[in-house]
């Protein structure tokens, strides 16, 4: 008979502190520089989505819990975290109608159909990502620029991290002048969704996530250093057809992916040498689909890709839950 992996030592037990909306309110709190920027980015536009996702998200969950007789959990806060993060990969642009299929989409298909409970096999905001992306591509990819720093958005948009040849991205780049530098793609000044331009409000909410221990460092880390590792080796190869490792992390949802997507609770792996291959195998896939695919933004397709193989990555090193202790005689 095998030895189980968890031994219960002797009393008195002591609680980490540690609860689902308590996870989920510090997640929320990360967000805040990517809301804030998105705001601050684009006004009217990126509230007006993120009200819609939210709102819709919520509803979805309290109309498919009363439906079923269920217990409502609309309280704990998840399924406002989801329509936050959808909200935050949609452009500016996007119509509103489209958002609110995406969140319907999102905690239905993605969420409840899984019984409400925390076992979905697929990030359920990436899911609705490319339902809708595939139905309503133009809409996915309805950027327009900043108000801020470049004056008025225009319309049309300028869509050139997500061309149809996503090689394209760095052809473009020249003939945006002298917009096209390194710290406004820092800052987040140039065209995008909503929650995903502005690098340093990302990084200073992931980095506030990996500090709390909310989330795995190995996931991020990995992610980030597959993709500036993969991206640096054909940029040395061929400059001028592949783009340099900074503009690669900087520009799409490679960042925004890293920290807040690709590291969910539920469809990531648990040990920490799966989260690393886990990570790195999304930012392999990313650059793949980036650069011979036919999606501009492949992170977002990487994940769920690897979303399947977590169950294969868990059985990596299997850590016990909990230490033994000697009782003293």
């Amino acid at each position: 008979m095998s030895q189980p992996l968890l031994t219960v030592g002797m009393a008195p037990h002591k609680h980490g502190g540690r609860s689902i909306p308590n996870l989920i309110r510090w997640t929320f709190f990360a967000l805040l520089p990517m809301v804030i920027a998105a705001l601050y980015l684009y006004r009217g536009k990126a509230l007006a989505i993120l009200l819609v996702a939210v709102i819709s998200a919520v509803a979805t969950e309290a109309v498919i819990t009363a439906i079923t007789r269920k217990k409502q959990k609309i309280l704990d806060g998840h399924s406002a975290l989801l329509g936050t993060l959808l909200a935050l990969i949609m452009p500016p642009g996007v119509a509103l109608w489209v958002v609110m299929i995406a969140a319907i989409l999102c905690v239905s298909l993605g969420k409840m159909v899984f019984g409400n409970a925390w076992n979905y096999p697929f990030h359920p905001v990436l899911v609705a990502w490319v339902l809708i992306q595939m139905s309503w591509k133009a809409d996915t990819e309805n950027y327009v620029l900043p108000l801020p720093m470049l004056g008025e958005a225009t319309e049309e948009g300028v869509a050139w991290e997500t061309a149809a040849d996503p090689l394209a991205a760095s052809q473009v780049l020249p003939a945006l002048g002298a917009r096209a530098n390194l710290s406004e793609l820092f800052w987040g000044d140039h065209p995008g969704a909503i929650g995903t331009t502005s690098v340093a409000a990302i990084l200073l909410g992931g980095l506030f996530l990996i500090g709390m221990r909310i989330i795995p460092w190995q996931i991020p880390v990995g992610f980030l250093g597959a993709a500036y590792a993969f991206s640096y080796v054909f940029n040395q190869l061929d400059p001028g057809a592949y783009p340099p490792p900074s503009f690669t992390l900087m520009v799409g949802g490679v960042c925004f992916a890293a920290f807040f997507l690709a590291t969910d609770w539920v469809t990531s792996p648990v040990t920490g040498w799966g989260a690393l291959l886990f990570g790195v195998g999304c930012g392999l896939l990313t650059l793949i689909i980036r650069y011979w695919g036919t999606a501009g933004e492949g992170a977002y397709f990487a994940i769920l890709i690897m979303n399947a193989a977590t169950p294969l990555l868990d059985r990596l090193a299997p850590i016990p839950f909990g230490r033994r202790l000697k009782a003293n005689a």
